[in-house]
């Protein structure tokens, strides 16, 4: 079965919740979007061997992987298995009024993990889609292992037209203000805000991917509206390096702005590297639209000795 029709199935399933609900006059919850509650993990390992617990990191990704609404383990108050009955199902899907259940397990071998994560319809409590499954042979990729679990996992709930969406035929210099956005780190907290709104905060090797643009950090925090999947802004921070079409730009901190579609580089006279040329200012803003740049503050320019152009 294609994912989009898998994705389509999934459009229409709130009509048809709703329509069984009115037929029937059964208490059938009608959920808006993609929504989800994690199931705690099973674990499994050696005797006397500790095996962590990914649940609580894998909602806190799937959270900033544009779900419209992650209900985390403590929340949903489920127990830990992967193998809930249907009652259960329904019980755990009906009392957080979310459409689909992610549930797994985790198995440790020596050092290494492995982890299975699998979503199930609530409505029908068959399973939905098709596993996501990492292997982490080091315990400090397991974070970036969750990231492509989360991934995996919101590609096989996104509406179908959104897979489609940004394909005219209009050419563009660089990437649009609704480009999606991608964060990746070794770690990642959560924090609801006013509203419905939410901030992330992300540690430890953090990548911001936007079209061509690239973002290395330290850390980072990111502000999303109420209902939105994609950030408005992002605080970039610590070892700062912007990339983009064949310019490096080095700062302490970058800023991304969504209505300007700009992204900021400030700090101690912030460098830029193109080709043979080595620019430095106080700040360096990057135009995502046209991927045009402007150096502002004390510029300097040099050109690198015996450096030549490639022609």
């Amino acid at each position: 079965m294609s994912l989009d029709i898998l994705n389509t199935g999934s459009r229409r399933r709130s009509v048809a919740v709703a329509a069984i609900a009115a037929c029937l006059q059964f208490a059938v919850p009608v959920w808006a979007g993609n929504s989800v509650g994690v199931v705690p993990f099973e674990r499994h390992g050696p005797e006397g061997s500790r095996v962590i617990d990914v649940a609580p990191r894998l909602a806190q990704r799937l959270g900033a992987a544009g779900l419209d609404r992650v209900v985390g383990p403590a929340e949903l108050g489920a127990r830990r298995t992967a193998r809930p009955t249907p009652e259960e199902i329904e019980a755990w899907a009906g009392g957080a009024s979310v459409e689909y259940l992610v549930i797994g397990h985790v198995t440790r071998f020596g050092t290494s993990l492995s982890v299975d994560a699998r979503l199930l319809d609530a409505l029908t409590g068959l399973e939905y889609g098709e596993p996501a499954v990492a292997e982490v042979a080091n315990p400090d990729d397991l974070a970036r292992a969750l990231d492509g679990i989360a991934k995996n996992l919101s590609a096989q709930l996104a509406p179908a037209d959104a897979a489609s969406s940004g394909t005219d035929d209009k050419p563009r210099s660089g990437p649009s203000a609704d480009e999606p956005i991608e964060i990746t780190s070794d770690e990642l907290s959560f924090q609801p805000g006013p509203g419905g709104g939410r901030t992330m905060d992300f540690e430890g090797h953090v990548k911001i991917l936007k079209g061509a643009l690239t973002v290395n950090a330290d850390v980072a925090r990111a502000s999303y509206p109420p209902g939105e999947s994609s950030p408005d802004e992002i605080a970039a921070r610590g070892h700062v390096v912007i990339q983009q079409e064949g310019k490096t730009a080095y700062c302490e901190r970058a800023d991304f702005d969504q209505v300007a579609n700009q992204m900021v580089c400030t700090g101690n006279l912030a460098l830029l590297e193109q080709g043979c040329d080595r620019v430095r200012g106080k700040k360096i803003t990057f135009s995502l639209g046209t991927e045009e740049l402007q150096v502002e503050g004390n510029v300097e320019v040099k050109r690198v000795p015996g450096c030549e152009e490639a022609g």
